[in-house]
């Protein structure tokens, strides 16, 4: 079994590095979904910041990302993120708290804010709320998924579009072996 990390292992590293030394960081990089982010300390090395673009950010941020995220990130959340991302934080070098457990925190803003909407439909199902007939994320250029909540529960579909034939055997093996 492939297990992957929920965090991303290079903005973790690069938060470290910023705490436990005195190089400036400048870097941009894109994840395996095409998230690209921009991490890089201001001159005078008073902060780091940290920025994320990912194409569904408008429907994540308004299917429980905006107040998740506030609530997760507070003061570092910018009102207006970096020209070119949808989501910057603003990490002060005179933090003083766990330099760790915060490039954790650093490290999953994409996990945050992809399961932003998943919380929102489980939380209002839990509190009984009225929701939505159906959330459409438009994750990918070709790929989305939907949470359509019904009763006390809530069904899943994922719309992806596997371009190489490889892929299609692979998943129809999956689909076989694991659901069917």
């Amino acid at each position: 079994m492939l297990l992957l990390e929920t965090h991303n292992r290079i903005l973790y590293d690069e938060v470290i590095s910023h705490f436990n030394s005195d190089r400036r960081v400048n870097n941009v990089f894109a994840d395996f979904d095409g998230v690209k982010f921009n991490v890089f300390t201001a001159e005078d090395k008073s902060t780091l910041t940290v920025s994320m673009s990912i194409k569904a950010a408008a429907d994540l941020m308004k299917h429980g990302g905006a107040p998740l995220l506030k609530s997760i990130y507070g003061e570092m959340l910018q009102a207006r993120p970096e020209p070119g991302y949808d989501v910057t934080l603003v990490i002060p070098t005179s933090f003083s708290g766990n330099k760790e457990e915060l490039a954790k925190k650093v490290s999953l803003l994409k996990r945050h804010l992809v399961a932003a909407p998943f919380l929102m439909v489980f939380e209002g199902i839990e509190a009984k709320k009225p929701l939505p007939d159906i959330i459409s994320i438009d994750y990918r250029s070709d790929e989305s998924f939907y949470l359509k909540p019904q009763g006390d529960n809530v069904t899943v579909i994922f719309d992806i579009a596997f371009k190489d034939a490889d892929d299609v055997v692979l998943s129809k093996i999956f689909l076989q072996v694991n659901i069917l």
